[in-house]
């Protein structure tokens, strides 16, 4: 090791007398390893890549002349040759990529100027295979420097005139991330309600979340891709349809996947908790070809367990994605696929009675066999191709199939009966629905990139075009029991079974959405970024309702089917503007404008309800600390929405309303000291009393509440990990999540009631070597009763208890 280091030494030396520029330097060493343990200081980049090449034997080519007028944070942590260069890049223009015969260059981006010339048998360089703002980067730091799903491609977050937090892949690891929700738990501007049928909605700043995207394009609702097929999760804060047309006031959840890599991975993945979960996971990746021109991903994922809390019968998860790269210097086409079997169960819940939250010895409220089933099925590509060197296209498409079952007992009287009779006592019935979903969603961008003197713009025009198919089954006679169950003691419903006739098509519902994006991201001088925008969005929908021929209808009903048609289009402008008041500090303002389709009609007077619209307006401010290590952002914002629906405790819209909001948030993220990594988000936000509905129902005296949103919501995790020694690898987190006290109910007889608010705290140690680690985490250490956000007081969420789960990964 000390005759390579004094060659590299000498190399470098001689590079820097001899002026020839550019140069190219060869650090090489007599061992290989895979990964290694770095603990190197923050400083100059050419003093840290001599470092890297000297401890990982590694060839690595860059120019000296360049490499040293940039100052590069510390890297720390077990890391392979890449990761490490990746760590030390991420808040510069350079990028890393890899020769055919495995040396490492380190190399402006082609936008900035044209590739180090090659010796020796590096006579051409290929194209970048590794983006040190993506791949390494996810899996090191809480902090990635740039983010996918706020501007229609990969921008630095720095740059970007909004709020973007992004929960990287390190962050998700180290917090024992099992689902979407509990991810958007280290997000405090994000809540989450979720029903007895299983259905979950993300609420950010206080807004409802239309729709969250995957890598880009739009999802029908919630993204099907689980947590253990997901590298990173991206919160855009703020009206979000300049990216995917009819969207709400709250912004947007941008899920990107794993994608194929050219680096050998081979990691097997298992988990086991107290509660009797067993899962096992395989990731698998790397390049097919010597060229590593084509290169591939595969994940799999079989979890079973035979309970799940509080007493209901087991869920299950299969999960199989495999995914093909083929990449060249102008041309990249990724197409893969996604195939999910699963079966959950409603969750904990109590109930409101009397006024008051019951405290039940088993928090199982319905059958024990309630179950949620499904199916998905998805095919996509991502299809990108450089003309010129400023002339970019790019095409993404989606395709999902969702087939879902709903068997289970749940609260209610039916015909309008109160869901508990005297003394507590439940009345249930049985509820078994279907929904079959189809779904097309497609992206199509050209970018043009222009210098005009201190003027870069990058000119961006985009259609796009979504579509989709719900038909859902139900079932016209339900099953019934009251009485003489008592929750929480002796609830234990009989299984229930339905067939013809009486389980039948009761609705069909098609959308389909065009869009044309046109974006200009213009960079005036070295410190003054401005983004402008403007889409037009096609609205159109058609929602039918199929009445059964049985006596439960009225005669004149039966057997007739009743459709409704929804339209709607708008133009849609945003602007922003960040100015770096220094290399470490930027200051940022915009306003973003809104759009979302209503398809529903107001149940009072049968005609459809205006589109939402929404006008927000933010100013905040991003500092960089610690050489990039750690990142703050802060934010005060003013939100708006108008035809916001509202329904009863019936489900029936019965009008629509105003919303208004104002509060600040921050998101601090990165490493504090090496070893010493934060993740912490908090959110204020204050709801305005909204205007009185826009349609008036006898039964309206007042205006209606804003409910299931905190004032006040929060998220910390902070983890210290031993860099060096002899128990380096050895660390610990811990964190919490808090929120305060909600309003929650429905506006038919101003039904509502308070949930308090509440603290979860999580812990966890674990001890990582090179080949293989252990992690055991305990959520919910004090094993507090928490409530989750709801709509009615006959089902209340409540959230896990404490959970024991302890994780091992080998990699082979």
């Amino acid at each position: 090791m000390a005759s390579s280091c004094n060659l590299a030494k000498l190399a470098l030396a001689i590079s820097l007398v001899s002026g020839v520029s550019p140069v190219q330097v060869v650090l090489a060493a007599t061992t290989q390893e895979a990964a290694a343990q770095f603990n190197i200081a923050a400083g100059s980049l050419d003093q840290t890549l001599l470092a890297i090449g000297q401890q990982t034997g590694r060839t690595i080519s860059f120019d000296p002349a360049l490499a040293k007028n940039y100052r590069v944070p510390a890297v720390t942590g077990l890391l392979s040759a890449e990761q490490a260069i990746a760590q030390a890049l991420r808040s510069t223009d350079l990028r890393l990529g890899i020769t055919s015969n495995g040396t490492l260059t380190v190399e402006r981006t082609p936008q900035a100027a044209a590739s180090p010339a090659a010796t020796n048998n590096d006579a051409v360089l290929p194209s970048i295979t590794v983006s040190s703002s993506t791949e390494n980067e996810d899996a090191e730091v809480y902090n990635p420097s740039n983010a996918t799903g706020a501007m229609r491609g990969n921008t630095s977050i720095q740059e970007t005139p909004r709020s973007v937090q992004v929960l990287s892949n390190k962050l998700l690891t180290d917090r024992q991330a099992v689902s979407l929700e509990d991810a958007l738990r280290s997000s405090g501007g994000v809540t989450t309600w979720q029903t007895n049928r299983g259905a979950n909605t993300y609420f950010i700043r206080g807004f409802a979340v239309a729709n969250t995207s995957t890598n880009g394009v739009a999802d029908v609702g919630a993204g099907a891709t689980p947590i253990e097929g997901l590298d990173r999760v991206e919160v855009i804060k703020g009206p979000d349809s300049i990216m995917t047309g009819s969207a709400g006031a709250s912004g947007s959840i941008n899920l990107v996947r794993k994608a194929p890599i050219i680096t050998p991975l081979h990691q097997l993945r298992v988990d086991v908790t107290d509660k009797g979960e067993f899962q096992q996971a395989l990731d698998l990746g790397g390049a097919l070809s010597d060229d590593k021109q084509f290169s591939y991903r595969l994940n799999m994922i079989h979890m079973r367990a035979n309970e799940s809390e509080p007493d209901y019968n087991g869920g299950r998860r299969d999960y199989i994605a495999p995914a093909l790269r083929w990449k060249d210097d102008d041309t990249s086409l990724t197409i893969g696929a996604e195939f999910q079997g699963r079966r959950s169960t409603p969750g904990a819940a109590t109930y409101l009675y009397q006024g008051k939250l019951q405290k039940l010895s088993n928090y199982r409220i319905t059958g024990k066999d309630d179950r949620i089933t499904g199916d998905t099925k998805a095919g996509y590509y991502e299809f990108s191709h450089n003309f010129t060197d400023n002339l970019t296209f790019e095409s993404k498409a989606t395709y999902t199939r969702e087939e879902d079952q709903v068997h289970l007992w749940e609260p209610g009287g039916g015909g309008g009966a109160p869901a508990f009779g005297p003394n507590g006592l439940i009345r249930a019935r049985g509820l078994q629905s279907g929904t079959n979903t189809d779904s097309f969603s497609t992206q199509n961008n050209i970018i043009y990139t222009l210098t005009t003197g201190i003027l870069e713009q990058k000119l961006l025009a985009g259609v796009d075009y979504q579509h989709y198919t719900t038909d859902t089954f139900d079932t016209a006679t339900r099953a019934s029991a009251s009485g003489n169950l008592n929750l929480g003691e002796d609830f234990d419903l009989p299984e229930f079974s339905y067939t013809s006739p009486n389980y039948y098509h009761s609705g069909n519902y098609v959308q389909t959405q065009k869009g044309l994006l046109l974006q200009d991201l213009v960079k005036v001088g070295d410190k003054t970024h401005v983004m402008l925008a403007a889409r037009r969005t096609l609205y159109d929908a058609d929602s039918t309702l199929y009445i059964p021929d049985l006596p439960d209808y009225p005669a004149n009903r039966r057997g007739t089917s009743e459709t409704q048609s929804f339209k709607s289009s708008k133009w849609v402008p945003s602007y922003g503007i960040s100015y770096d008041i220094t290399p470490d500090v930027t200051v940022y303002a915009n306003h973003y404008k809104g759009f979302q389709a209503n398809n529903v009609a107001d149940n009072t007077t049968g005609v459809p309800l205006p589109p939402r619209e929404s006008d927000s307006k933010e100013a905040g401010v991003k500092v960089k600390f610690n050489d990039d290590a750690l990142t703050l952002t802060s934010a005060i914002f003013q939100m708006e929405e108008t035809g916001v629906p509202v329904s009863n405790g019936f489900g029936q819209t019965i009008g629509s309303q105003g919303r208004k909001s104002k509060g600040v948030d921050f998101d601090l993220a990165g490493e504090i000291l090496p070893g010493w990594a934060i993740n912490a988000s908090y959110t204020y936000s204050d709801f305005a009393e909204p205007p009185a509905p826009q349609t008036r129902v006898p039964s309206f005296s007042d205006s209606p509440q804003t409910v299931g949103q905190p004032k006040h919501s929060g998220s910390v995790w902070t983890s210290y990990e031993l860099l060096d020694g002899t128990f380096r690898g050895l660390g610990a987190g811990i964190g919490v999540n808090a929120y305060s006290s909600t309003t929650n109910g429905y506006a038919s007889g101003f039904n509502y009631f308070t949930l308090p608010g509440g603290a979860q705290t999580d812990a966890s140690v674990f001890y990582r070597q090179k080949d293989w680690s252990l992690t055991l985490g305990v959520k919910n250490i004090f094993d507090r009763t928490l409530y989750s956000y709801t709509a009615t007081p006959d089902y209340v969420g409540v959230r896990p208890e404490r959970t024991t789960r302890l994780t091992a990964t080998y990699n082979f």
